[in-house]
């Protein structure tokens, strides 16, 4: 499974990149595939040029959103320019749907909430921003070995950050009738002064909330990581907080310690594996609640 998590944080599932993709080739020569291809290496000029008109300033926008700088005030700054430009480059790239507004997950309307921001919601421009772009130039210089290189370095921490937890929001979805709630919103949660949290699903209705780690390393979970979100779950809890039926959930690439599990307690919780994850996604979505889970 974890090739196919790769390949599809390279390529998502835009049909013309799949067939990129050959099925008998191993994971780095898929990677070297997209790594050569004009097409992965181009859209994101040919797209922004067709789409903007200063498609250089937009790029240079999207480039800080994928480094992690959210705020337009500290992006117009750091581009020197004008703040109403990147304000409105902002909407017109949301308009176009490759970013969107995303508040905490437990924001009663977290696609409008104030304490939100944006994000690139393209998967094809957050790969190229996030993997693609630093090594192009390597690439066009034919050094695809050492493109390829510091790709796979890369990688790691997109997956990590970004599609390993999408994966497993998707899978909160697709197994909701495992879960005490029906999940209306799934998502990250983050506060002033706290943690983000990988995981909130909430059903504000049923009172329902369930927090959740993603662990993409090569450690499991361990008692550590099972205490720290039990503490965050007190500052991250809507309030009154005693109204609330709360619930966890660990997914983990390498499995979990015996302390992780009895430090949890009582409460419920989910635990779960990648074959877990892998099985539960091969399920089909039911219909949801309010808003949508992306991946």
């Amino acid at each position: 499974m974890m090739d196919r998590i790769t390949l599809y944080a390279s390529v998502g599932g835009v049909p013309r990149y799949l067939e990129l993709l050959d099925p008998q080739l191993t994971l780095t020569q898929n990677l070297l595939r997209v790594l050569s291809s004009p097409m992965m290496l181009e859209d994101a000029d040919t797209i922004l040029r067709e789409q903007f008109d200063k498609p250089h300033l937009y790029a240079a926008v999207l480039e800080s959103l994928a480094r992690g700088v959210t705020d337009s005030k500290q992006i117009a700054q750091t581009l020197g320019v004008e703040h109403r430009e990147v304000s409105r480059c902002l909407k017109m790239l949301e308009r176009a749907k490759i970013i969107r507004w995303e508040g905490p997950a437990t924001a009663r309307f977290p696609d409008t909430s104030r304490l939100g921001h944006y994000r690139i919601a393209d998967q094809y421009f957050l790969f190229y921003f996030r993997c693609l772009a630093p090594v192009r130039s390597l690439i066009e210089r034919g050094q695809t070995k050492e493109g390829l290189r510091q790709l796979c370095e890369s990688l790691d921490g997109y997956i990590g950050a970004e599609i390993f937890p999408g994966l497993c929001r998707e899978w909160l979805y697709r197994q909701w009738r495992k879960l005490p709630f029906h999940p209306q919103y799934a998502g990250a949660h983050w506060g002033e002064g706290t943690q983000p949290i990988d995981i909130v699903a909430i059903n504000h209705e049923d009172h329902g909330i369930l927090l959740g780690k993603c662990n993409w390393s090569k450690r499991p979970i361990g008692e550590v990581d099972v205490r720290t979100l039990i503490k965050q779950a007190a500052t991250a809890m809507p309030q009154p907080a005693e109204e609330w039926n709360v619930s966890y959930a660990f997914f983990s690439r390498s499995g979990f310690t015996r302390s992780a599990r009895q430090a949890i307690g009582n409460a419920k919780c989910f635990w779960v594996n990648f074959d877990d994850l892998d099985s539960g996604l091969q399920e089909d979505a039911p219909s949801r609640g309010r808003g949508k889970l992306r991946v």
